[in-house]
């Protein structure tokens, strides 16, 4: 009887210990995510700036997508292999999920608090940039190249080839890099390749129009940086 009692107390301080780690959890993304809204209004003059300037680039462009498509298909029709490598390592478990581990795995051996943030900021930025991209594609509804409903902004249409812009590897790839950089300033560099190299990938495989990926990796770094100095941040004291 006592036995019994004693791991019913033992479960139910199990549970509550739980409970309080999970609320704990959750209120530290809560703050982060605050605190990544706050980067993005501190620093909103570069943001509109830089968004700004890739509106009008998007201009020029738009009329040229589908040559300047075809031009990077044909440039790299050799290296269509890669491309699919390229773009399987961009799927969210293949990418994100799995260096969020890595790091978080290296973070726990270590004991490194820099390395268990790199986690985290690559894990929540791109679940952001994830989920911001499922509303935006819907929205703009945008025909992917193959698309029979043919080039375009279809608004408010949902369909499987009208969700061209931005592009999902893009976007979610770049704001998990990105998202390194306020943590790892070295990794700016290696990010910007990997970027590079995605939308590449989704271009080569006729998946993507230039805008589409030029958007993508713009929205991605943005919400990237953003959540990587908001924990920068918060691990900094005063």
């Amino acid at each position: 009887m006592l036995g019994c009692v004693l791991h019913s107390v033992r479960l139910k301080t199990r549970t509550r210990f739980m409970e309080i780690r999970a609320s704990r959890a959750a209120i530290e993304i809560q703050a982060i995510l605050v605190g990544a809204v706050v980067q993005v209004y501190r620093h909103r003059g570069q943001a509109l700036m830089v968004l700004a300037a890739t509106a009008l680039a998007t201009v020029w462009l738009m009329p040229r997508d589908a040559a300047v498509l075809a031009a990077v298909r044909a440039a790299g029709s050799d290296w269509r292999g890669a491309a699919e490598a390229v773009t399987r390592i961009g799927y969210f478990h293949n990418s994100t999920l799995a260096f969020a581990l890595f790091a978080g795995t290296v973070g726990l051996l270590r004991n490194s608090r820099r390395w268990k943030d790199i986690a985290v900021a690559c894990l929540l930025a791109g679940i952001v940039a994830g989920v911001s991209v499922q509303v935006l594609r819907p929205t703009l509804g945008r025909a992917r190249p193959q698309a029979p409903a043919g080039p375009g902004f279809h608004w408010f249409e949902l369909g499987p080839e009208l969700d061209s812009m931005p592009s999902g590897h893009a976007m979610t790839n770049a704001a998990s890099a990105f998202a390194i950089v306020p943590l790892l300033p070295v990794a700016v560099v290696p990010a910007v390749a990997y970027s590079v190299a995605m939308s590449w990938s989704r271009m080569q495989l006729n998946r993507h129009y230039p805008s589409d990926v030029v958007w993508g990796s713009l929205l991605g770094a943005i919400v990237g940086l953003a959540v990587g100095m908001s924990i920068r941040d918060r691990r900094q004291p005063g």
